[in-house]
Formats: C-alpha cells, structure tokens, sequence
C-alpha cells in the first residue's frame, strides 16, 4: 500500500480554488454574530457540553470544533466566514460515514464558495475532547463511499482511490488502494497496492463506483449559478452550430461509406458537448447533487448502449450499420444534452425550431430537385436506345441516389420539428423499413440471375421503396398528400 499525508496549509486552499473577487454573489442567509473563541487550549479537560455535542449541534451554529487550518475553535459560520477573505463558504449537504472504520461516525459536509462552485469538504472527526475540523479540497476528497474510500485526482496523470487509515492533530493520514500513474510516457496500473494491468484497474475502478454512496442531507440546493449558464449556453450553441453544418453536408453526400463516416462525426459532435458540459458541471455543482446526478447519468448511459447494440444487431453485416448505431447513438446524446441544458444552463433549453413555411419549402424544393433529376436521366435514357448495360446500370443507379438524397434531406427536417418521442418512434419505423427495402432490393439481384442486369435491378428497386417512403413522410411535414411519379 502507498501511505500519504494530507497536508491542509490554507495557503494551498488559495492556490487550488483560485481565489479572487466574483462579481456575481448570491444572498445568503444572514447568520447571528459570533464573538472569536480563544486559541485551543493545552489542557485536555473539556466541559460535559463540549463533550456531548453532535454534527448537528455543530450544523445548527450552537456548537463549536477545533478548526486544524484556523487553529482554534470555532462555530461554523464563523469557520465559513473566516476561512477564506474573498469569501463566506455555504454548506450545502453533509452526511455520517465511519471513515477510519474505527466505530465512531465522523460527518463530511460539501463546501461551496459563492457563487456556488464546489471548493471541497469538511470533516468533522469526533477527538477525545470534541470534535475536529479537517478541510479537504475539491477533488481530494470526492465520490466518498459508505464504506469510507473515496476517490481522489492528483493530476490527469496520477489518480485513483484511498481510504483513511486515522486521524492525528493535524492531518488526515490515507493510503492509496488503487491508482494510475504516469511517468516519461509509462502508464503504471496498481491494484490494492499491487503492479496491475489496464484490465484489471479498469474493473477496481468500476467496482468502486457500484458502491453504495453516502446517505446525503442537503442543506441547500444550488441553484443555476449565472457563470455556469453562460458556459453550458455557449457549448450548447457551438454544437448546434456544428450539427446544422453536418446537416447540409449530408444533403451533398451520395456514398454509403462517406454517410457512415458522416454519421459517426455527428454522434462525436453531440457526445463531446455532453462532456464539455459534465465538466462544467462538476466544477459548479456540490458533491451531493453530484452524486445523484452521476447515478442518473450512469443509468442513461445503459440506456443508450442497449440501444445502440440493438440496432446494431439489426443491421449486422450489413454496409448500413454503422450509420444506423451511430444515428441512434447522436439522437441519443443530444436529447441528453438539452435535458442537462435545460436543468443546469440558460433555462428551458430547446432545440432550435424552424418556421414552418420554412421547412414546407425545403421540403418540396428536395423532392422536385429529386424529381428533375430523374427526368433528365430518364430523357437521356429513351433518347438513346443504344446505350449499354453498364450505361443503363449507371442511369438506374443515379436515379435512386437523387430518391436517397431526398430521403436524407426529409429526415433532417423530421428531426427538426418532431418531438423527442415522435421522433423515436418514427426512428424504429425507419430502421425496420430499410431492411426490408434492402432485403427487396437484394431479391431482386438474386431473381436477375446474377446478369448484368443485376445493378439495374437492384438501383430500380431499391429507388421505387424509397418514392413509396416518402409519400408517407414528406405529408408528416407538409400535411398535404403527395404521390410520387416514377
């Protein structure tokens, strides 16, 4: 095992929360003034009140602790006022928890600064003459577990879990269980002290996130701070703006491979955003509400890796399916994203809405650009009857790539103006439908014999389900019936 010592200088508190004015500052409840206690005294005879007193005595601002970064005793509001001068800390949640395992419940309580960004936690470990005040600083302490481990980030390069092994005067002393460090390009994995691989670190870290966490009170539930807005806001509309692009790359794209590839980097646009948001996020949210969010986001991420595996199945062999698991996987993430937007940043968070003459015009201008395309082909075609099976192969294939193309643009627009649901729903019935198109499609091959007539077989197919597809989606947005001629 790696024993360490958890040093709690106050000038490091200075350094690790970046200390400064904050121009936004949010009202907090005004606290009765408290007269300074003198500094800890060296006798260790304590009075019966002192001795009896509870976390919750403490909470109440009634009862007091030795404070080991102040060094002295202190109530709480006192020890939130004074710790740092730019700030008064905010509790925000506190929970029991028997971290050194010895019997006794020593209490964690989440700090914040104003305006509400999580600075770290205080425990409170009960001594032989009262209690004593430990501050932990953000990311030292955090994902603390029932069973008293908790995780820790020294770097992106040397992090991983501990547990307390005891408490002295002036320090919280631990010892690493399980970590990542890396050093002039060597990653080096250990496993309850041990020299392990990747596989095996991976596996302590996701057992150690099972966990059953702490049985958090909160205090004071955070609100949207203006900062955190702005910053979640702005990533918002940076991956919009990227999406849209993407959209009207699509329209131009006619290969399945250059769609596959298309596809994937729109699912990347939208799961970097969520990223960039859950980082945003844990610097502002308190550890409790952390928690709980972090056991959501987990349940979700299941969610959508069955799904994605699902529709994988689906489309197993086929040249489709990584367009299709990677469609599933951005729709997805993006509802995820507005859903975290719409709780955390500017408020009621949507996805941008079009007018509706708008998308009705883009609409019909996709099926008549399709339409004339054709008819130009179909022209060049009758008015050359000597034109080659490889010639005619080509006319029947461009013919069902301008109906493809349309397609793309129709259900660009569908997710546009459907809801999250409708869209869905429309999304299994789309899935289901181009396997049964390609299915068509290759029976048609197959009954041409393997001729040279085949590509013309499976371009003419293949083309007439997708004028019959869009006869039933072009009215979702137009609301008007179409028929299309071939």
């Amino acid at each position: 095992m790696k024993t360490k010592v958890i040093c709690l200088g106050l000038s490091l508190l200075m350094v690790l929360t970046g200390c400064g004015k904050s121009p936004a500052v949010r009202e907090q409840t005004e606290v009765p003034a408290i007269t300074e206690s003198a500094s800890k005294p060296e006798t260790t005879e304590v009075s019966p009140s002192r001795g009896e007193m509870t976390p919750e005595d403490i909470l109440s601002g009634t009862g007091s602790f030795y404070s080991v970064n102040l060094g002295k005793d202190v109530t709480l509001p006192l020890f939130c006022e004074s710790l740092l001068e730019e700030y008064t800390l905010i509790v925000t949640a506190w929970a029991p928890v028997d971290l050194d395992r010895d019997g006794t419940e020593e209490a964690v309580l989440t700090l914040n600064t104003r305006p509400d960004v999580t600075m770290g936690s205080l425990i409170l470990h009960r001594s032989y003459d009262g209690w004593m005040g430990y501050l932990r600083y953000h990311r030292q302490m955090e994902g603390i577990k029932a069973d008293g481990s908790f995780s820790w980030a020294g770097s992106a390069s040397y992090h991983g879990f501990s547990r307390v092994t005891g408490f002295n005067d002036e320090e919280i002393l631990s010892e690493d269980i399980t970590w990542v460090e890396k050093t002039d390009g060597l990653v080096s994995y250990y496993v309850e002290g041990e020299k392990a691989d990747q596989a095996g670190y991976d596996a302590a870290m996701n057992a150690q996130e099972e966990k059953p966490g702490l049985n958090w009170t909160v205090l004071r539930k955070a609100e949207p701070d203006a900062a955190m807005q702005k910053e979640i806001g702005a990533l918002l509309s940076a991956a919009e703006e990227k999406d849209r692009r993407l959209q009207e790359k699509e329209e131009t794209i006619l290969g399945q491979q250059d769609m596959n590839v298309l596809f994937l980097e729109k699912y990347k646009n939208w799961d970097d955003c969520l990223n960039e948001i859950w980082e945003v996020l844990l610097r502002f949210l308190p550890e409790a509400e952390m928690q709980e969010l972090t056991k959501q986001e987990r349940d979700w991420i299941r969610e959508k890796e069955a799904a994605m595996e699902e529709t994988g199945k689906k489309y197993e062999g086929g040249s489709m399916r990584p367009q299709a698991v990677s469609a599933v996987g951005a729709d997805w993430t993006k509802d995820r994203v507005y859903f975290l937007a719409d709780a955390y940043g500017a408020g009621n968070a949507e996805p941008l809405l079009t007018d509706a003459s708008d998308v009705k015009e883009r609409t019909l201008a996709a099926i008549e650009a399709a339409e004339t395309a054709c008819q130009e082909l179909e022209t060049e075609r009758n008015e050359n009857q000597n034109m080659s099976q490889a010639d005619l192969n080509g006319i029947s294939q461009l013919q069902y790539e301008a109906w493809d193309k349309a397609m793309n643009t129709v259900w660009g627009i569908l997710k546009e103006t459907l809801s999250a649901e409708e869209m869905e729903k429309l999304t299994r019935e789309q899935l289901q439908w181009i396997g049964e198109k390609e299915a068509a499609a290759e029976k048609a091959v197959v009954d041409a014999g393997g001729s040279s007539m085949a590509i013309s077989a499976y371009g003419e197919t293949a083309e007439r389900w997708t004028r019959e597809r869009l006869e039933i989606l072009v009215p979702m947005i137009t609301g008007e019936k179409i028929t299309l001629v071939p």
